[in-house]
């Protein structure tokens, strides 16, 4: 099962992904899979496999991530698809 949770504005949905990881918490950035350029962000969370007991805990290891103000970093230069 999956969940997909749009994230607002200009929030870096892979470096929140990264943290995550660093956390043991597998999500999957959304941006990084757009086929044009899109302004759109947010993550893909998969729960099935993830013991009832875990949830709280990973909900708030990402939630205490996202809450601090992400670091800035110069836009990414990406070549227009033709």
């Amino acid at each position: 099962m999956q969940l997909l949770l749009p994230l607002p504005g200009q929030t870096d949905d892979t470096i929140l992904a990264q943290a995550a990881a660093a956390r043991g918490i597998g999500i999957t950035a959304l941006s990084p899979l757009h086929l044009a350029r899109s302004p759109d962000r947010g993550l893909l969370l998969g729960f099935g496999r993830l013991p009832n007991h875990k949830i709280p805990a990973a909900v708030d290891a990402l939630w205490s991530y996202s809450a601090r103000p992400a670091p800035r970093q110069p836009p990414s230069r990406c070549p227009a698809r033709r």
